[in-house]
C-alpha cells in the first residue's frame, strides 16, 4: 500500500509542523530526507510498554495535529502527531486505508525522533470493502527497541525469536516511517 512521494499535507490549528517539500520555494535538499533516528531510545523510567499505557492514560495531557496523506493508499491516509509538555516523548500515528485493508503503524519515539517502541496493526479484508459484508483478519506486532537490542513482539507481547523475521519487521517499520516522514520537519 505506501508508495510514491509525499502529496499534499494540511497544516492542523497549532502550527507546529513545517511542510519541506523538495524544490518548494526553492529549499535546499538536506543530507537526511527524513526524520527517521534509530540512535538509543531516551534514558527513561518507563519501560517500552509503559510507553503505549502513559499515551492512552494521559492523551487529554497531548496536543494532536493530523496531516492528510493521499499519495501512499488507494483510499488515502493520514498522519496524526500527538505531543505533550509534560512527556518526553512522541507519538506518531499512521493510517494507510485500502480497498482490501488498512494499516495503523504507531511510532513511539523520543523528543529527535529515535525509535522506543512500533505498533503494526494491519488489518487484511477478505474482500474489498466496498463489497460489504467482509471479514478483516487483524494482525498485530510491537517492536521495541532498548539500548542493546530490538525485539519483535507478537499481539500477546511474547516475544518473536525469529531473527529473520524480526530484522524483516524492523527494516519494513524503519522504510515505512523513513518514506512516509520524507519532507516533513517537525518543529521541537
Amino acid at each position: 500500500m505506501a508508495g510514491g512521494y509525499l502529496g499534499m499535507v494540511k497544516d492542523s490549528v497549532f502550527i507546529i509542523v513545517i511542510i519541506c517539500i523538495f524544490l518548494i520555494c526553492g529549499c535546499t535538499k538536506k543530507e537526511s530526507n527524513s526524520i527517521l533516528s534509530t540512535k538509543v531510545p531516551p534514558n527513561s523510567n518507563l519501560a517500552n510498554f509503559d510507553y503505549i499505557k502513559d499515551f492512552e492514560k494521559n492523551k487529554s495531557k497531548f496536543t494532536s495535529d493530523t496531516l492528510m496523506l493521499t499519495e501512499f493508499s488507494t483510499d488515502g491516509g493520514m498522519l496524526s502527531i500527538s505531543r505533550s509538555k509534560e512527556k518526553e516523548y512522541i507519538v506518531l500515528d499512521f493510517w494507510l486505508y485500502g480497498e482490501t485493508g488498512n494499516l495503523n503503524y504507531t511510532y513511539w519515539t523520543d523528543t529527535v525522533f529515535s525509535f522506543i517502541i512500533v505498533k503494526q496493526s494491519i488489518f487484511d479484508f477478505d474482500r474489498p470493502y466496498y463489497e460489504g459484508a467482509f471479514i478483516t483478519d487483524t494482525t498485530i506486532r510491537y517492536l521495541s527497541y532498548d539500548l542493546t537490542s530490538i525485539k519483535l513482539f507478537d499481539r500477546y507481547k511474547q516475544e518473536v525469536k525469529d531473527s529473520k523475521f524480526v530484522n524483516m519487521t524492523k527494516a519494513e517499520l524503519e522504510s515505512f516511517f523513513s518514506e512516509l516522514t520524507e519532507g516533513i520537519q517537525i518543529n521541537q
